[in-house]
C-alpha cells in the first residue's frame, strides 16, 4: 500500500543523485544542479558513446551465443504513433529487434488511443491481451486481474536492484508482490508567456514563485478586450493546492489511506480556486458564449496566439512548448508555486496471458528503466533530433546528467528540490477514478450555467470552486462517497493479489 511518505523516500534518493551530479561537476557542497555541458561537448558525447558501445557489445555477444528460441511479443502503448512514423518509440522497438534477432515485437495497432483502458478491457474479455501493455491507472488494471505477478523475475535482475528507486518499487507492490514495472515519469507544471508579462508591464516570474505572485499575475494578464486570459488548467489545481497549503497532503487532501475532503485545508483550497473562477481569470470559467468571443475551441488556440499567460500541462508536451518558445513567442517552464514537483508515473504490465514473461521483461526494461535504453534515447535526441519528452526514472547520475544536458530550458530547476513533490493520484490511489470522477453523488449542481444532475464528486467540487454551492455544506457526504470507493477498490485488489 502506498503511504504519503513513500514519495519522500524516492525523491530524497533522486535528490541525492542530482546532488552527486553537482558535486562531481563543481566540487562544491551545495544542492543546486549545475548547468550541464551541451550534449555536443566531449564529456557528454563520450558518456553516450560509451553506453551505446556497451549496449552494442552486449548485443553482439548475445548474437554470437547459441541461438535463442524465437519469441513474439505483442506490445500495446498509446505513444507508439502510426506504423510508418520515425518517432522515438518506433526507433527503440526497431533497435531492440535488430539487437535481438530472435525477438519480434508486434505492436497492437487496433487500440483506441483516446480510451486505452477500454481497449485493454475488450482485449481481456476476448482473451487476447497483449503480452506487454502500458498502464496509467495501475490499481484499476491490477484489480481487474490483467497483471502477472513478476516478483520472481525482478528479484533476479541486478539492474532493477541497482537503479530502481525504492519508492517506485513500492508503487507497484501490493501485498508483498510486484505487479508492474515503473516505465515513464513526467511532471505537471506551468509554462509562462514572458512577452505578455512585458506587454502588461509586470515583473516576470521565476521558478519558485509564490501562489500570491501567481494570482496577481493571472489577474493582470486577463484582459478581455485583448482576448487575453490569465491561466488554463483550473480543474486540476486541487491536485497540488492542498500540498501547497500543507505538504503532508496528497492530491485532494489524500492522507495516504483516505481522502479528507472536509478538512479545513481542502475547503481553503476550494476557496483559493474560487478567487480565480469568480473573476473569470481562467479558461475553465468561460461559458460557450465566452469562448466564441475569445475565438477559441481549446486552450492551445489562445496559447499559440500568444494570448494565454500561464499554461498548465505535462512534460510529455515538452517538444510542443519548445516549438512555441522557438517559433512563436518567448516562453518557458516555471513549474508550480513554491517549486512543487507534481510527478506522473506510468507503468508497464505483463499480462496474465503472456507465456514468455522473462523475454517480455527484458524488452520492457529496454523501453523503460534500463540505463542502456535511456542513454540510447538521449543519443537519438542529441544526434538525430528525435523528439524526447520522457524523464529518467532511475537512480543514475549519467542518465540525469545526460537528460539535463539537452536544450530544455528551466526544467532542471524544478528538480533541484525533488523532496518537494507529490504523485498524481490516478497512478497509485486505489479507487481514485471512482472516488473522484465516476461515482454519482445524488447531488445536482450548475457549472458555467450548465446543469449536472447526479453529479460526480469531482463535479460537485467544481461547482464549489466556481461558487455556485458552499463546499462545507457537502464535504462530509463527498468524503463518505469517495472513501467508500477507495475501500471497495482495496477489496478488489486484495482479492487478486492475495491468491
Amino acid at each position: 500500500m502506498f503511504s504519503k511518505n513513500r514519495f519522500r523516500t524516492w525523491l530524497a534518493i533522486a535528490l541525492a543523485v542530482i546532488m552527486a551530479i553537482g558535486l562531481a561537476a563543481c566540487g562544491s557542497g551545495n544542492n543546486a544542479v549545475p548547468t550541464a555541458a551541451p550534449a555536443t561537448t566531449a564529456a557528454a558525447t563520450t558518456a553516450a558513446a560509451t553506453t551505446a558501445a556497451a549496449a552494442t557489445t552486449a548485443a553482439t555477444t548475445a548474437a554470437a551465443s547459441p541461438a535463442a528460441d524465437e519469441v513474439t511479443i505483442r506490445y500495446a502503448h498509446w505513444n507508439v504513433g502510426a506504423e510508418d512514423e520515425d518517432n522515438m518509440e518506433r526507433r527503440m522497438i526497431n533497435l531492440y529487434m535488430e539487437n535481438n534477432p530472435h525477438v519480434k515485437i508486434e505492436v497492437v495497432e487496433n487500440v483506441d488511443f483516446d480510451d486505452f483502458l477500454a481497449s485493454l478491457r475488450a482485449l481481456a474479455v476476448s482473451g487476447d491481451l497483449p503480452d506487454l501493455m502500458a498502464i496509467s491507472q495501475m490499481p484499476v488494471v491490477l484489480a481487474e486481474g490483467m497483471l502477472q505477478n513478476i516478483t520472481s523475475i525482478v528479484e533476479k535482475d541486478a539492474e532493477w536492484a541497482a537503479y530502481m528507486p525504492h519508492s517506485m518499487i513500492e508503487l507497484v507492490t501490493f501485498n508483498g508482490n510486484i505487479w508492474a514495472l515503473p516505465a515513464e515519469m513526467y511532471a505537471y507544471g506551468f509554462w509562462v508567456n514572458d512577452e505578455m508579462f512585458d506587454a502588461a508591464n509586470i515583473p516576470r516570474l521565476e521558478v519558485g514563485f509564490t501562489w500570491e505572485e501567481f494570482v496577481s499575475s493571472v489577474k493582470a494578464l486577463t484582459v478581455p478586450s485583448r482576448q487575453w486570459m490569465g491561466v488554463n488548467g483550473y480543474n486540476y489545481f486541487l491536485d497540488f493546492i492542498p500540498y501547497y497549503i500543507n505538504n503532508g497532503w496528497g492530491p485532494y487532501c489524500h492522507d495516504g489511506e483516505n481522502f479528507q475532503l472536509g478538512h479545513a485545508d481542502f475547503i481553503r483550497g476550494v476557496q483559493m480556486c474560487n478567487e480565480l473562477f469568480a473573476g473569470k481569470y481562467t479558461t475553465s470559467a468561460l461559458t460557450a458564449e465566452d469562448r466564441e468571443v475569445y475565438e477559441m475551441e481549446d486552450d492551445t488556440d489562445l496559447w499559440e496566439r500568444g494570448q494565454l499567460g500561464f499554461m498548465l500541462e505535462g512534460t510529455w508536451m515538452m517538444s510542443y512548448f519548445d516549438w512555441t518558445a522557438k517559433d512563436l513567442f518567448e516562453s518557458r517552464w516555471i513549474g508550480l508555486p513554491d517549486n512543487i514537483s507534481w510527478l506522473i508515473p506510468e507503468f508497464f504490465g505483463i499480462s496474465t496471458t503472456c507465456k514468455t514473461p522473462e523475454a517480455v521483461y527484458d524488452f520492457a526494461k529496454w523501453m523503460s528503466f534500463s540505463k542502456a535504453g535511456f542513454m540510447q534515447r538521449i543519443d537519438f535526441r542529441d544526434n538525430d533530433g528525435v523528439e524526447m519528452d520522457i524523464m529518467p526514472i532511475i537512480e543514475d547520475r549519467d542518465a540525469w546528467n545526460a537528460f539535463f544536458s539537452g536544450a530544455i530550458g528551466d526544467y532542471k530547476l524544478t528538480f533541484e528540490t525533488l523532496e518537494n513533490a507529490i504523485f498524481d493520484g490516478e497512478a497509485y490511489i486505489p479507487g481514485w477514478m471512482g472516488a473522484i470522477y465516476r461515482t454519482p453523488t445524488g447531488i445536482d449542481v450548475m457549472i458555467n450555467d450548465v446543469p449536472f444532475e447526479n453529479a460526480s464528486v469531482k463535479n460537485v467540487i467544481r461547482a464549489a470552486m466556481c461558487g455556485s454551492i458552499n463546499m462545507a455544506d457537502y464535504a462530509d457526504e463527498l468524503n463518505r462517497i469517495a472513501n467508500e470507493a477507495v475501500a471497495a477498490a482495496r477489496v478488489e485488489i486484495d482479492r487478486v493479489t492475495k491468491q
